[in-house]
Parts: C-alpha cells; structure tokens; sequence
C-alpha cells in the first residue's frame, strides 16, 4: 500500500475514497487477468490506444501489449487504485547497467481525470527510480498529447529530443550524477 510522504500529499486528490499504489507483475496469472480486463476496458478507445502506445494497433491485443514492452524483466508497473478499481497505471523500464530508467504506459482512467493523479503517478515513479539508485528518468511522448505534455512539463521534465517517429523525448534528473 503507499504512503505518500508528506511533501507529496498536497499533490493527492481531495477524495473521500482512499487511494492505494501497488506493484504488480505480468508474471503473475491474477495479475494478468485483471490488468487484461482492465487494459481492454480503457483502451476501447483507440485515440488512448494511440497516445499511451502508438506501436500497438486497434483494437487492443494484450498479448501484443505484453510482447512490444513486458518481456524483460527489468520492467516494473505500478496500478493505482480506489476501492480496489484500478484507475491509473505507469510502468519503469529498469535496465541493469544504466544509469537512466525509462517511465512508459502512464494512464489515467476517464473518469478519474483532472483529480492531479498523472502527479501521483509521477511523484511516485520519481521516488522509485531514486530507490533503485538511478539518476534520471527519461520518457516519449507525442506531441499531440498536449494534457501529458503540459504534466511532464510542469513536473520539471524537460525535452531532449525526438525519435524518428516523431515522438517528443522528455528528462528529468532525480539525483545527482555521480
């Protein structure tokens, strides 16, 4: 369950449900079904489709989903939730070696936006990546994802570059180089 620090808390919804973050594994078969669900239930939409993951095609495959990004296992997805009903998502991208994480697949339900819980979602990967000892997080986006880009923006995240297929590339350090 996650505890925000108190710095953080002044970023958390004004909810009267409770808010919980939990890890959770592709390897896990329960894990499995419910993010199945749950994915296929979110990315019915196929503009979400396109702006979390423009390599995946409409309409939804998980397994598609599970081979373009959770095959290694230097990858680790949070969910966060109210009442036990997932309502946001990111995944990390840890490699072993690196100095730089990658953050990836960051979702927020429709019907749970405009609550600041992209800045939940973001707070909390910050802190993970820090955890894990790496010094930067580092992300893509499309440029006609104008809400995710106006949260990386305002959540210190500043453009690098971009990719061949034109997606904006966004960093942030989180601890000092070494």
């Amino acid at each position: 369950m996650y505890h925000p620090p108190a710095v953080f808390r002044k970023f958390l919804p004004k909810m009267t449900s409770k808010i919980t973050l939990e890890q959770v594994s592709y390897a896990n078969p329960k894990h499995r079904q419910v993010l199945n669900s749950c994915l296929k239930s979110w990315f019915a939409n196929p503009r979400d489709l396109n702006l979390t993951d423009p390599r995946m095609n409409y309409p939804f495959d998980f397994r598609q989903w599970i081979k373009l990004a959770y095959s290694n296992d230097d990858t680790v997805t949070y969910v966060l939730k109210t009442n036990d009903w997932i309502i946001g998502y990111f995944s990390l991208l840890l490699p072993l070696g690196k100095r730089t994480a990658t953050l990836f697949h960051v979702f927020i339900d429709r019907g749970h936006r405009g609550k600041r819980l992209g800045n939940t979602l973001l707070l909390h990967a910050e802190a993970e990546v820090a955890k894990h000892d790496y010094n930067r997080i580092r992300l893509k986006v499309l440029p006609k994802n104008s809400i995710a880009l106006q949260l990386y923006e305002s959540a210190g995240f500043i453009q690098t570059g971009a990719t061949i297929n034109k997606s904006l590339i966004f960093e942030k350090r989180i601890s000092g180089d070494r």
